[in-house]
């Protein structure tokens, strides 16, 4: 069990979230603690009063909303709009940069990875 009740909403960022070198990371289980034998279920969301300013509706999106990257809730001292943002690791074309920092030292995902991948994709997929 988790603070709150049991209850953790999970967010791409929050007040944690950190922009190095032009670079946002996207928050991911492991940023929140979530072990690896944990139990989760989605549930649907019982008040988004607070994301909706924030959102705007998104034609080419699967959802009835995606995020507007030009409005950020979090960081708003960061007025750069240059910022990118990644998940797992960067995007291709963004690797042949060299970063000094070990933080930001990705190494590909294994492949003992995909198969969990994509078992979580299908039943993330029947909620979607």
């Amino acid at each position: 069990r988790h603070g709150r009740g049991g209850h953790v909403t999970l967010q791409d960022e929050d007040v944690t979230t950190k922009t190095l070198n032009g670079w946002r990371k996207l928050n991911t289980l492991a940023h929140y603690g979530v072990k690896e034998s944990a139990v989760m279920s989605l549930i649907s969301r019982q008040n988004d009063t607070f994301n909706t300013p924030y959102k705007i509706p998104c034609k080419n999106c699967t959802g009835i909303y995606c995020s507007n990257s030009h409005i950020r809730v979090y960081n708003s001292d960061i007025t750069d709009q240059n910022v990118h943002y990644y998940h797992l690791v960067k995007p291709i074309e963004y690797q042949h940069i060299v970063n000094k920092s070990s933080e930001h030292s990705h190494k590909a995902i294994p492949e003992i990875f995909l198969t969990r991948l994509l078992s979580t994709k299908g039943t993330v997929h029947k909620f979607v």
